[in-house]
């Protein structure tokens, strides 16, 4: 009896010791499974930078957290995800891998610009574009007054609809009058934009998007105007109005 005794008493106090110091139950953290599958299939598969095989692949062994996954696939563009994986839990991904378009060309552009001055109604600015950019294709110009234009406070104008390629040209025209302001351009200086985005918009046909690969692949042929930026393309420039001739002065990326 008196051993019972002592054991009661011992587990008493360990109990009671452990309420005043906070006992907590540590438990093990669960991996969970991630399924993952392409098409096409074959597609390497890297979790965390890691590589862990080709689709479809089940992986068994990924620890609870975010976790990035990457799939490479020769001839394809490369595929990026994020999530996060439950403890214990379980996820699928589910890839459509875009091909790579190494085929694109370098846009070309050749501006010529005329600068029609009215009496009483607003000043027309046209635009004659040569370029190789496709058939179809949607551009937008635009024009800031003044030599020193502020992107927000300087009197604005721009087309009512986008310009569209055939044949590789298209014209961008221009009323020199700001419809917010109701007001006519009155500077002989203007800054003129035009802006080209391949993207998956409502703008630009399926195949615009494809040929560039949502922009991936815009770049510029050397020697040739304009910059890109984010994946958009843009030509800037200053045009003065003179009695004889315009003179054009091309700039890059000028509100930065």
């Amino acid at each position: 009896m008196k051993v019972k005794y002592i054991s009661t008493f011992i587990i008493i106090c360990s109990l009671f010791l452990c309420c005043l110091s906070g006992c907590e139950t540590k438990t093990t953290p669960k991996t969970g499974t991630l399924d993952v599958s392409s098409s096409p299939p074959g597609a390497e598969v890297y979790l965390d930078d890691q590589y862990k095989g080709t689709t479809p692949l089940k992986i068994t062994d990924v620890s609870p957290g975010t976790h990035k996954v990457e799939l490479r696939l020769s001839g394809y563009e490369i595929w990026t995800t994020s999530g996060t994986m439950d403890d214990g839990g379980s996820a699928q991904i589910d890839a459509s891998l875009d091909p790579q378009h190494d085929n694109a060309e370098s846009v070309d552009l050749n501006m010529q610009f005329a600068w029609d001055k009215k009496v009483n109604a607003p000043d027309v600015l046209t635009a004659y574009v040569t370029t190789n950019i496709p058939n179809g294709a949607g551009l937008r110009c635009s024009a800031w007054e003044g030599a020193y234009p502020d992107e927000l406070d300087s009197k604005f104008a721009s087309q009512y609809e986008a310009s569209i390629v055939k044949d590789g040209k298209f014209t961008c025209t221009i009323n020199l009058y700001d419809e917010e302001l109701k007001a006519d351009f009155t500077a002989n200086t203007i800054l003129f934009e035009m802006s080209f985005s391949p993207g998956a918009t409502l703008l630009q046909p399926q195949s615009i998007t494809e040929y560039y690969n949502g922009g991936a692949l815009l770049k510029i042929k050397p020697g040739s105007p304009g910059f890109i930026k984010k994946k958009w393309l843009f030509y800037q420039a200053f045009i003065t109005y003179g009695h004889d001739s315009l003179k054009v002065r091309e700039v890059k990326d000028y509100f930065g």
